[in-house]
Parts: structure tokens; sequence; C-alpha cells
């Protein structure tokens, strides 16, 4: 009996950690005051929690124009051509900070080898960097960056437009 609920148990491991990534692989922890948000909020969901967030300015990604907003290491960007800032979706959001952590628990600093044990294959790498894209839309990328060390320095969700 207890050889069968150990395989059902590494079953269960195998397919969670090879799974496409999901919608909640593109949620944020904010570790310190136990908050969650996502890619896709509206930002004013983020300014009542965090009034610190400081507008900086357009920022040109490609040919589209992004508003960029700062709060500790956390940058996060909304369409430029929203019409009403506070209403607007937030499309890409880069943490910089251990005050964050994935959905699954990774953060600034973990090593190359949790992302693969949490995340399993990127979709893509490159030198020092793993993407992994929502398969069910693909416009959704999460973006994990490795400094020499081969932990993690920079961890971006994105939704394409």
């Amino acid at each position: 009996m207890k050889i069968y609920i150990l395989l059902a148990f590494l079953f269960l491991f195998y397919f969670y950690v090879n799974a496409d990534i999901s919608r909640e692989d593109f949620i944020v922890i904010d570790i310190s005051n136990n908050f969650s948000f996502d890619l896709g909020n509206r930002l004013y969901v983020l300014t009542d929690l965090y009034p610190d967030l400081t507008y900086i300015g357009i920022k040109i990604f490609g040919n589209f124009p992004f508003n960029e907003y700062h709060y500790k290491d956390l940058f996060l960007y909304t369409s430029g051509y929203s019409r009403v800032e506070r209403e607007a979706n937030i499309l890409i959001i880069s943490i910089n900070s251990t005050q964050f952590s994935t959905y699954r628990g990774i953060k600034i600093g973990d090593t190359i080898n949790n992302v693969l044990l949490m995340y399993g294959e990127p979709t893509y790498s490159n030198n020092n960097s793993f993407y992994y894209f929502n398969t069910v839309n693909d416009l959704l990328e999460l973006q994990f960056t490795f400094n020499e060390e081969n932990l993690v320095s920079s961890i971006i969700l994105s939704a394409d437009i």
C-alpha cells in the first residue's frame, strides 16, 4: 500500500513540475505583506497597497509606449495608451527584490536548479535566461535571468501586446 501512495505522489509531482505554466504562474506574492497580485490587475490595486509606488515616465519597448512605475525593486508597466491611468492593466512586472516571489515560490537569489525543479525545462533558454510560455495563451511569458553564480537575478512576467 505504501508503495502505491509513493508512486501516486511521484506521478502527481512529475505532472505538476512538468506541466505547462498556467495563469496562476503569473501571480506575484509579496512575502512581507502577505499579499498577492498578478499580471493584468488594474494599477489602482497596487497604488492603494503601495502608496510609495512612483510614476517614472514613458518607456518604449519595441514600438509601444509603456507607463513605468517603481516600488522598491519592483517595476510595473502599463500601456502608454491608457486614458485613465489608475484603470490601466499591468502588462509587465519586473522583480528584483527578495520581498516578492512567484506563485511557485521562486525569488531573487534562488538557484537555477530550484527553478528547474519548480518549473521544469524552459520553453526557450539562452546564456543567462530561461523563458516559459503559457501554451494556452502564448501571449504570457515568464522569464528568469541568472547571474554568474547561476542564481536568479531578475524575474519578469509579461503579457505580449
